[in-house]
C-alpha cells in the first residue's frame, strides 16, 4: 500500500513536485508487482525522440508542459539548450535547462524545436484550477509560432478522435486539430490507436 501510494499521481513524489508520468504503471501487492496499465506515453516518448533525430546538439528546444516528464532532462543531457515551460515548475536541475512559467516570457524567434507532449489538450481546461477558456490552446499555439526560429520543428502529441472537452482534457477532431496547427506547416502526421484492454 505504501509503494502504491508513494508512486501514484497523488502520492509522496507528487506531493514533493517530482512525479513523473511513466508509460508503464505498476501495482505492488504482497509478493508481486503487476503491470496495471500502459498509457499513451508508450508511443509519445519514442515519437518525440525520433522527431529530434538529426537535430544538432546545442539546439534551442522548448518543452511546454514539462513538469511530469523527464524529456527536458533527457534533452539537456544530450547537449540541447532546453527551456522547460510549466507554471508548476520543473523538478530536475541541469546546467542546460532554463525554467519559465509561461511561453510568452521567451524571446521571439528563439527555438529550433518545440515539444508539446500530452500538454495542449489540457490548456484552458478548468480541471487544473485554471480559468476555463475554450480557445486557450489556439492562443498558445499562435504565441508559440512567434517563438520559433525559421524552419523550427514542432513535435506535438494529443488525443485525437471524436472532438470534445472531456473535463480533464480535450480530444481533437480533424477540424479542431487543423485550427490548432494552423500557424505551422504539417510535414508528418501519425495516429496511434490503442488495441486491446
Amino acid at each position: 500500500d505504501f509503494l502504491n501510494r508513494a508512486t501514484g499521481y497523488r502520492g509522496l513524489a507528487a506531493e514533493a513536485g517530482v512525479f513523473v508520468n511513466e508509460p508503464v504503471i505498476v501495482h505492488y501487492r504482497a509478493g508481486a508487482v503487476e503491470v496495471t496499465d500502459v498509457n499513451e506515453r508508450i508511443v509519445e516518448l519514442p515519437f518525440v525522440f525520433r522527431g529530434l533525430a538529426g537535430v544538432p546538439a546545442g539546439s534551442n528546444v522548448v518543452d511546454i508542459g514539462s513538469s511530469e516528464s523527464t524529456v527536458s532532462l533527457s534533452l539537456a543531457s544530450l547537449g540541447h539548450q532546453v527551456t522547460s515551460v510549466d507554471p508548476r515548475g520543473y523538478a530536475f536541475a541541469h546546467p542546460n535547462i532554463t525554467n519559465l512559467s509561461d511561453i510568452s516570457e521567451a524571446p521571439d524567434g528563439r527555438f529550433d524545436v518545440a515539444v508539446l507532449l500530452s500538454t495542449i489538450e489540457h490548456v484552458g481546461v478548468a480541471h487544473y484550477g485554471q480559468d476555463a477558456d475554450p480557445d486557450a490552446d489556439l492562443a498558445l499555439m499562435r504565441v508559440l509560432a512567434t517563438k520559433m526560429a525559421p524552419g523550427g520543428r514542432l513535435l506535438l502529441t494529443t488525443p485525437y478522435g471524436d472532438g470534445r472537452d472531456g473535463g480533464f482534457q480535450r480530444i481533437y477532431d480533424a477540424s479542431r486539430l487543423a485550427q490548432l496547427v494552423e500557424p505551422f506547416e504539417i510535414v508528418e502526421l501519425e495516429i496511434a490507436q490503442r488495441s486491446g484492454a
